[in-house]
């Protein structure tokens, strides 16, 4: 089991669960940079700026629906930036739990 705590209260409690079964894996279909055109472009140059050239797939996955993918951004950055009683930092450990326990390397 595995819990974060701020400032002594529990803010997550998470239980990891290993199962030995056959993982099945589905396939999104998903727009590469060079064949971005219009509004998901845009975007993807937005997301490229840092210095990458690829965007990641967690993101690519939404490339059908690039209002989705516009959305997605948008709540992430309410999320992880603007005004909380938690602090980034904080809200990062989150992140990295959760991640951590759904075997994510995002």
């Amino acid at each position: 089991m595995i819990q974060l705590r701020v400032e002594g209260l529990i803010i997550i409690t998470v239980q990891k669960i290993i199962l030995r079964e056959e993982i099945k894996i589905a396939w999104i279909d998903m727009i590469d940079e060079d064949k971005a055109e219009g509004k998901l472009a845009k975007l993807y140059d937005k997301l490229s700026r840092s210095g990458k050239n690829e965007v990641a797939h967690v993101l690519k996955v939404q490339s059908l629906n690039p209002d989705l993918l516009e959305d997605h951004l948008k709540i992430y950055k309410t999320i992880m930036f603007a005004r909380s009683n938690i602090s980034r930092r904080q809200r990062e450990m989150i992140a990295t739990v959760v991640s951590d326990v759904n075997e994510c390397h995002y």
